[in-house]
């Protein structure tokens, strides 16, 4: 099964993939959520994947490692850019919480960085868990380090990509828009339909039509 969980800060997507009370956990953002959820569960974590290195897909990465002692499984380029506070955009936290929410919380959040993933690749990783397949393939554009992961033959994480109603963003530090349309758009497109997407944000959806991977 896939658990979902959204932060209340910035509506990022946290994916918890539960098979015989063992979870791989996709971007980890509120801890005390997936704690909870955890410890009701009687599930035990074994990993840590990274669709890419922006603050919202990761602000809850160092307490889970800290808690549970996981491995991370990351691009290389992701793996740099959460070690740097530009990179990962936490500088800008606040602000952009703001835009998206149009509100401010009362509590001011800090630049963070994070420690180094422990496993990286280059362009693509392919591993096995739980008797499903998966694979990591690194989609440059929204960010240096972004990629999309893969489960079996139906399931697809795509970070801030292929988010319904909405154009991706390459305006950020470390995105760019001509890789995007050279490299990641291209690939989008060949995804097939009726394949099961789990944006970083809004909700996962079954893929019908084509113009809903990238909104121009």
């Amino acid at each position: 099964m896939v658990a979902t969980i959204t932060s209340e800060n910035t509506g990022s997507n946290c994916y918890l993939i539960e098979e015989q009370k063992k979870v791989l956990i996709i971007d980890p953002n509120q801890p005390d959520k997936i704690f909870r959820l955890m410890e009701s569960c009687g599930w035990e974590p074994q990993g840590i994947l990274l669709t890419h290195e922006h603050f919202d897909h990761i602000e809850g990465l160092e307490e889970i490692r800290k808690k549970y002692r996981i491995p991370v499984t990351a691009s290389r380029s992701c793996s740099e850019g959460i070690q740097d506070e530009k990179r990962n955009l936490s500088s800008i936290y606040d602000m952009f919480v703001w835009y998206q929410c149009g509100k401010m919380w009362e509590r001011r959040h800090p630049a963070f960085v994070c420690g180094p993933a422990e496993n990286t690749f280059e362009e693509s990783y392919e591993f096995s868990w739980q008797g499903h397949r998966f694979f990591m393939k690194k989609m440059p554009g929204h960010s240096a380090g972004s990629a999309v992961i893969g489960m079996d033959d139906g399931f697809l994480f795509t970070g801030d990509y292929m988010i319904q109603g909405a154009a991706v963003i390459t305006r950020f530090y470390g995105g760019d828009e001509k890789v995007y349309r050279a490299y990641t758009k291209k690939y989008l497109e060949t995804i097939p339909l009726g394949m099961f997407i789990y944006p970083g944000h809004g909700q996962p959806y079954i893929y019908t039509k084509k113009r809903s991977a990238y909104e121009e």
